[in-house]
């Protein structure tokens, strides 16, 4: 609330001072300015990790559903190079999706962001697991990158609500 009363301060009402949160602009007229505060965006880095969260787990189940696959004979070996970069491209697209859905501002940074945290995920998972042989961390880095950039983008294309300032002003006297 403090910003648009200091910007009206100094452009539109050169004369205007603060007084108890309300502007006042000449003797005896005030102006209130109300935004409605919905309360419902997330912080940046609890938004991240959340949806780091959810990719990580939608990776794993995505590679146990192309394992089973594979098992069932339903598609041959030759295809877990491209189902692991369909699933990287998809959770990496869905991370971005829900970091900027939970977020809500500056989505294009916190698309990214949230593209960065799933990869630094999946790198201490390849730490972890298979005792740091990191192979094809180049390709993986690329479709993550290319997931989270591409859910950025689809974001930003789509209109945003603005959110209407109430102002009125109250005649004192």
């Amino acid at each position: 609330m403090l910003a648009p009363v200091l910007f009206m301060c100094s452009s539109e009402y050169p004369l205007a001072r603060m007084r108890r949160g309300m502007l006042v602009l000449r003797r005896g007229t005030i102006m209130v300015v109300n935004k409605k505060v919905t309360g419902t965006a997330a912080s940046i880095p609890g938004g991240i990790a959340a949806a780091a969260g959810v990719a990580t787990a939608l990776t794993l189940l995505l590679s146990g559903l192309i394992a089973w696959l594979v098992l069932q004979e339903r598609i041959g070996e030759s295809a877990i190079g491209y189902g692991a970069m369909v699933v990287l491209l998809l959770s990496s697209f869905v991370c971005g999706v829900l970091a900027s859905a939970m977020v809500k501002h500056r989505r294009m940074v916190v698309c990214l962001l949230s593209g960065l945290t799933y990869f630094l995920c999946l790198l201490a998972c390849t730490a972890l697991f298979f005792g740091g042989r990191y192979q094809g961390l180049g390709v993986t880095a690329l479709l993550i990158l290319a997931g989270s950039v591409s859910a950025a983008l689809i974001d930003l294309s789509r209109p945003r609500k603005r959110r209407k300032t109430d102002r009125r002003k109250m005649h004192t006297g």
